[in-house]
């Protein structure tokens, strides 16, 4: 537990509602932060040569941030202890990344086929989804390899503070040398 904060017993029906849409916000909120930050590094990587898009940039970068932020500021308060917070943030984390492998894995034309059956008019989009996986995916590798060690990273330090956060000052002797 974090010094001075207290989970607050939640009962009944509204409670539980409550936690579930507090939690399905929060998730919601970091994943699309880490989900803006994809097309963001492709524009660092290849940028337009419209001034006022470059400068745009800057405002993209801040709302995925923002949503990042809030959501960790968030899941902090909500959950009242860091180690719990560090493997929720570390198995969010893992989502883009399992994605991105289970997508290189599967091929194109397997995730495409599974797409156009579960989501309805695909069709429409799917010219567009094609050349967004052409233009950008052998671009952002390294962002999904980033975004794996990021979550194994997270959930381990996560552990690791979960051991220790009860005997005190757990973030000194998580850093100091052996």
């Amino acid at each position: 537990m974090i010094k001075g904060a207290q989970t607050v017993p939640r009962k009944g029906l509204f409670g539980v509602l409550l936690d579930v849409i507090i939690k399905a916000a929060v998730h919601l909120a970091y994943i699309a932060g880490l989900t803006i930050l994809i097309p963001l590094f492709l524009l660092l990587i290849s940028p337009p040569p419209d001034v006022a898009a470059i400068e745009f940039l800057g405002v993209y970068f801040l709302v995925a941030l923002a949503l990042i932020v809030a959501s960790v500021l968030a899941l902090l308060w909500w959950k009242a202890s860091l180690a719990k917070t560090l493997k929720t943030l570390g198995s969010m984390t893992l989502i883009p990344g399992i994605l991105a492998l289970v997508f290189a894995i599967n091929g194109r034309e397997i995730v495409l086929a599974w797409f156009e059956t579960r989501i309805l008019n695909f069709a429409l989009v799917k010219p567009y989804f094609i050349q967004y996986l052409e233009q950008a995916v052998p671009k952002i590798w390294w962002l999904t390899v980033l975004y794996l060690l990021l979550g194994m990273f997270l959930i381990l330090w996560g552990v690791r503070a979960g051991k220790e956060e009860y005997k005190g000052r757990w973030y000194l002797r998580w850093f100091r040398r052996r």
